[in-house]
């Protein structure tokens, strides 16, 4: 074998997908889908913790894009400014003894990931309750739990009026959905078309004073509740704020939330009533839910749709506003965890944030909230066949295997299996083009695919198979071609065999490297033990190692290491005289063979092989070892100290016990067989195991390796084996594949082959 040199291996990331962080969580969705955007839209879910971070999920996909760490405090709420931009805002749960506390209001760009800290000169003040962005993303509003509300200009940052201390403090506030003339600079708002000012930063002062005077704005209109319960509208143009009307208390508590959308107006309290105003029709309804205080109201998306949640301390309900009718609920806990938060993703999908940390999009009745993988609609998604259903997995696994006779992927399956074959063909699509050809056109044709194919399916057993496979045909061929090509023949055609030379197996093969590599790893092994070893019981099982390594004058040097307060001091002593003036007499082996015979058959086994290892004896030690039932250790020991053809003979052994009915490794006992290039005896052991596609494909890789060849007494069980795997691959719908391993087949597969045709729809 040829060593590496100036080896450097090196492992890349291929793929990160990350989690939902620890909850609780707060969500907001994107502005909906309509028919001026749809073109560019993406379905992002906004999801702030208490960490400080935000995560922006594509709800398409259910993969978080992107996630960013924007605050210092648990993140209290989040508002979209756009389609590709939001403000988001925090404060710690520790306040001053004035109540006041240090807010932090972020503005975040997706495209461009500016991120832009608003009000970042103000100090401890009372804590943010609510942030709310007009309808044509004009304005927001950052309203005080104890303090009036400031409205400030989102097209260029700048504060343009905080409202006098007299004015009421606000406990629930809406913008108006009303109808107004869009303009191109309301819609497409976005951090690269802010306006950089030097009076974003101002401090506050009276009204007005930082409003840019070249700038035209729209009129819109807001309502608000007081702590008295009382309705409030005004009108907002630029830093001017018209007073419209108030609407005392109608029956209801301290007003939590209010949602508004058409001609429907929607408030909750803190006792769990519900008022729905119809402006149009000027009627209104009262609820009593008796549920308690009310947390969220959120108007589903989309023209004409009146659904609404209604989050509560225990639970969600959905309700039609346009007919005042109740729909469906969840309690919490005995339904569901205990909903944090809640937002649609679409007109009929509501989202629940849960206690358990999970984000579940549910049908409209709040039962159904699990989704299946092929129902995302993922851009770039890893190959996970263990998703489909296992006809389908099946065929697609066989298709890669035989990639090289069929090359377009058959959708007819079953009727059942359409969605399954059209998400495993997207799949297939996702594999670069340049591995779809590397796996038609492998070097080491069907093995190589093979080892391949297990890789892609996550295989772990298939994967230890085939390398190992590959490695020891590989190994056998070479062999065969260096003895089968005289001396002036090797030196002329040496290169065109070089590329059987393969890499030793990794050491983690273990039983299953060839003997030269596990006799050197087993001394590297010995030789990192001693310079760990700390105490006599460590030093004592390196001796041993080294003793039956046929290392004696490491083992001597051990043993004299003793120190003489030890117990075993004498022992040691005498061992060591023992092992250093062995004799090569027949007379001093006898009476050694003698001793050791005794020692094993008092039960001291371990005392007894070291003195057959002693007298170059090993073979028999493996023997008693095995006959003591301590395979591992006769297999170690025929490994690391018998020649090839030796130890093959324990391992012929090993390989029996392994396939006995009470042990029944038969895996075990395969890699084994591979390792003394037994590949006979492995077609004969799978297809015994009932493992007909891993033989069949097996088979077919001797052949081609020409490490078997048809003969009279094998023809039989080759074309069995052949045929019974065509059968199975016209089980699975692969037609192709079934015919040509037919073609493989004498007379009876020319009689089968025909039968495949004829039931055969497309061949």
């Amino acid at each position: 074998m040829k060593p590496l040199k100036n080896a450097r291996i090196k492992m890349f990331i291929t793929g990160h997908l990350s989690a939902l962080a620890a909850p609780p969580h707060v969500i907001r969705m994107c502005p909906p889908v309509t028919f001026r955007n749809w073109t560019v839209y993406r379905p992002l879910m906004a999801v702030g913790n208490a960490s400080g971070s935000i995560q922006v999920i594509n709800m398409a996909t259910g993969i978080i894009e992107k996630e960013y760490a924007l605050h210092l405090s648990p993140v209290r709420g989040i508002e979209w400014i756009g389609l590709t931009s939001f403000l988001s805002y925090s404060h710690p749960n520790i306040m001053n003894s004035a109540g006041h506390v240090r807010n932090e209001l972020v503005l975040t760009d997706l495209q461009s990931g500016r991120i832009k800290g608003l009000r970042g000169d103000r100090s401890e003040e009372s804590p943010i309750d609510m942030i709310r962005v007009s309808y044509l993303r004009q304005y927001v509003i950052i309203a005080f739990k104890e303090e009036p509300f400031e409205i400030w200009d989102l097209r260029q940052l700048v504060l343009l009026r905080v409202m006098p201390k007299n004015f009421p403090i606000v406990t629930a506030l809406e913008w108006s959905p009303g109808h107004y003339k869009k303009t191109q600079s309301s819609l497409d708002l976005s951090f690269d078309k802010i306006k950089e000012t030097s009076g974003s930063n101002h401090s506050v002062g009276t009204d007005g004073e930082n409003a840019p005077k070249t700038v035209s704005y729209t009129k819109e209109h807001l309502v608000f509740t007081d702590t008295n319960g009382q309705l409030y509208h005004f009108s907002v143009e630029g830093n001017v704020v018209k007073h419209g009307s108030v609407i005392p208390a109608d029956a209801m508590g301290s007003v939590t939330c209010i949602a508004w959308k058409g001609d429907h107006i929607v408030l909750g309290d803190v006792d769990g009533n519900l008022n729905i105003w119809n402006l149009k029709g000027k009627v209104s309804k009262g609820i009593s839910t008796h549920r308690g205080w009310i947390k969220k109201i959120r108007f589903g998306p989309g023209k004409g749709n009146m659904k609404i949640l209604v989050l509560y301390n225990d639970g969600v309900d959905v309700w039609d506003v346009k007919d005042v009718t109740f729909m469906h609920q969840v309690r919490c806990p005995r339904e569901m965890p205990k909903v944090q938060d809640v937002d649609w993703v679409g007109s009929d999908r509501p989202v629940l944030a849960t206690a358990d940390g999970c984000l579940r999009v549910t049908d409209i009745m709040l039962k159904l909230c699990s989704s299946c993988i092929p129902d995302y609609q993922p851009s770039d998604f890893p190959i996970v066949p263990h998703i489909l259903s296992p006809r389908v997995s099946l065929y697609m696994k066989s298709f890669l295997q035989h990639i090289l006779w069929k090359q377009k992927f058959n959708t007819d399956i079953d009727q059942q299996d359409d969605s399954d074959m059209i998400w495993a063909e997207e799949q297939l699509e996702s594999l670069h083009s340049d591995w779809r050809h590397y796996l038609k056109y492998c070097p080491y044709g069907t093995a190589e695919r093979c080892l391949h194919v297990s890789r892609i399916f996550g295989d772990k057993e298939g994967c230890l198979f085939w390398t190992v496979a590959l490695h020891f045909l590989k190994q056998q061929k070479y062999e065969l071609l260096l003895t089968s090509k005289s001396k002036v023949e090797k030196e002329a055609t040496n290169e065109d065999y070089q590329h059987f030379l393969d890499h030793p197996l990794d050491t983690a093969y273990d039983f299953f490297c060839d003997s030269d590599v596990y006799k050197k790893l087993q001394l590297d092994r010995v030789r990192l033990h001693l310079s760990k070893r700390t105490t006599y019981s460590q030093t004592q099982q390196c001796a041993e190692r080294l003793l039956l390594l046929g290392q004696t004058d490491q083992a001597v040097q051990l043993l004299l290491e003793t120190e003489s307060e030890n117990d075993s001091f004498y022992e040691d002593c005498l061992r060591a005289c023992l092992i250093a003036t062995v004799q090569s007499s027949g007379t001093s082996q006898s009476i050694i063979k003698l001793v050791s015979t005794n020692l094993i058959a008092s039960g001291r086994i371990s005392e007894g092989v070291q003195l057959l290892c002693l007298i170059e004896k090993a073979s028999d030690g493996c023997r008693y070892l095995q006959g003591a039932g301590r395979w591992d250790e006769a297999v170690w020991l025929a490994k690391a100290t018998l020649p090839v053809k030796e130890s093959q003979e324990i391992l012929k052994r090993w390989v029996d016990y392994l396939c006995s009915p009470l042990i029944d490794q038969k895996n075990k006992a395969i890699l084994a067989l591979l390792s003394m290039h037994e590949f006979w005896k492995v077609v004969k052991l799978l297809y015994s195991a009932h493992m007909l596609e891993r033989a069949a494909l097996f088979l077919q890789s001797c052949l081609e390796f020409g490490l078997l060849t048809k003969t009279p007494e094998n023809s039989k069980d080759i074309d069995t084996i052949f045929m019974d795997y065509s059968r199975y691959l016209l089980s699975i719908k692969n037609r192709s594949s079934a015919i040509n391993y037919c073609k493989l087949v004498s007379d009876i597969g020319d009689d089968l082959r025909k039968q495949f045709q004829f039931i055969s729809d497309d061949l």
